[in-house]
């Protein structure tokens, strides 16, 4: 009974370790946490060690071969601005020789692409007429002619469309008339200027007031400068006396910023020396620049005054050429205009006109049969202007204007092969 008992516990604890075993075999493929035997309870404590080594290998396989294409689109654009600046010409306003007659004397005046003249017949009875260009025609300005008699040295102004001729009738005394609608011409302050037998008579209009210079024979023929008041109709002297010292023939008058006044002559009592005069509005007359122009006799003189400069032209009697000057607002000297002489040979008549910095000269030239020639500086070379010779023939009492709307320059002449009738050019 004793072995028995034995023999049972060895079969026991065979299947105890059996159990044991088999558990703990199974715990390693599937373990459980927690095993009963005989109502008694384990908590096992399995303790797991994982060793995992990672291997990556990456192997880049180019299985197509990149290509990288740069489009680059190269244009030459050559872009070549030419500026055609064809060259220009002096052409005819209307027909060249327009006037009915001949013609003796003649004043241009231009107003917003307008051209005007007066001028007296060659013909008796040797009046004063005045025209337009209307676009089309050369038309009469007025009912009637400006003066039905005899008369000379015609000046003619345009303020606002408002047209002044001055002239000099037979009985040597001045006159001024006025034309603002195309009516008849009437006589400013009703009557002739006041002082009688004159050889002289200027005329400018500034700003609608009306200035004179004339040569009156109650001041021995020495200038005298006058304005005229409007609101008692009457003629004042400027200084109340005369402007010079002795006669003049040449003269010319302008009137600038303010109402200053500046005369050019030529003083006779110094053979003829070129002179500019100035009344500044208050005082008396000054001479412009430190004494006479020139030492040399001039004819032909041209006045302007343009940004506060005052400009002079001349032909010298000694070489017959044209001289332009200025006069140095610092030192008061007269300064030759431009580096190169206007002409190389000699000149019969000329005029000059300041634009905005740019003179103007018109001449007739000596060297090419007294036909028309324009030229221009603004300080340095004289140049060209437009095509030289281009009148048809002597280019006779030759006028120049630059229209201040359009800046377009204008020549007037009397033209010797068209009978002596007038002719009027633009540059375009």
């Amino acid at each position: 009974m004793k072995k028995n008992k034995l023999f049972f516990l060895f079969l026991l604890s065979l299947f105890f370790f059996y159990f044991i075993f088999s558990c703990s075999k199974e715990s390693s493929s599937n373990p459980s946490p927690i095993n009963t035997i005989n109502n008694a309870t384990f908590s096992p404590t399995i303790t797991y060690t994982y060793t995992q080594t990672q291997t990556i290998t990456i192997t880049p396989t180019f299985t197509e071969t990149p290509t990288i294409t740069d489009t680059f689109t190269i244009t030459d654009t050559f872009t070549q601005t030419i500026t055609s600046t064809p060259t220009p010409y002096w052409n005819a306003v209307g027909a060249e020789g327009f006037t009915s007659t001949g013609a003796g004397q003649l004043s241009l005046f231009v107003e917003n692409g307008i051209p005007y003249i007066a001028y007296t017949e060659n013909q008796s009875p040797n009046s004063t007429k005045a025209l337009k260009y209307d676009g089309f025609n050369w038309v009469n300005i007025g009912a009637t002619d400006v003066s039905t008699s005899y008369s000379e040295r015609p000046t003619i102004f345009v303020y606002n469309g408002t047209v002044y001729v001055s002239y000099i009738d037979y009985q040597k005394y001045g006159h001024i008339k006025i034309n603002s609608g195309g009516g008849e011409w009437t006589e400013l302050g009703g009557s002739a200027l006041p002082d009688p037998n004159i050889n002289i008579l200027c005329l400018y209009i500034f700003y609608d007031i009306p200035y004179i210079v004339t040569d009156p024979s109650s001041y021995s023929y020495k200038l005298v400068a006058r304005l005229y008041n409007v609101q008692n109709n009457s003629w004042y002297i400027i200084n109340n006396g005369p402007l010079s010292s002795s006669q003049a023939f040449y003269t010319e008058l302008y009137v600038w910023s303010g109402g200053q006044v500046f005369v050019a002559y030529d003083d006779r009592n110094s053979n003829s020396k070129p002179i500019v005069k100035a009344y500044r509005g208050t005082g008396s007359w000054e001479t412009v620049g430190n004494d006479y122009v020139s030492n040399d006799s001039a004819c032909n003189i041209s006045l302007a005054v343009d940004n506060g400069t005052v400009y002079i032209s001349y032909i010298s009697i000694s070489d017959n050429k044209i001289h332009v000057k200025k006069c140095n607002i610092i030192n008061g000297s007269w300064q030759d205009v431009g580096t190169n002489s206007i002409s190389d040979y000699s000149v019969y008549i000329s005029s000059m006109f300041v634009h905005k910095g740019v003179i103007y000269v018109a001449y007739a030239d000596g060297n090419n049969n007294g036909k028309a020639v324009v030229k221009s500086s603004i300080g340095l070379n004289w140049n060209l202007v437009g095509n030289p010779g281009f009148s048809a023939g002597f280019a006779s009492q030759i006028k120049i204007f630059v229209d201040s709307s359009t800046e377009i320059p204008y020549v007037s002449y009397i033209d010797t092969a068209n009978s002596n009738k007038i002719t009027v050019m633009k540059l375009k």
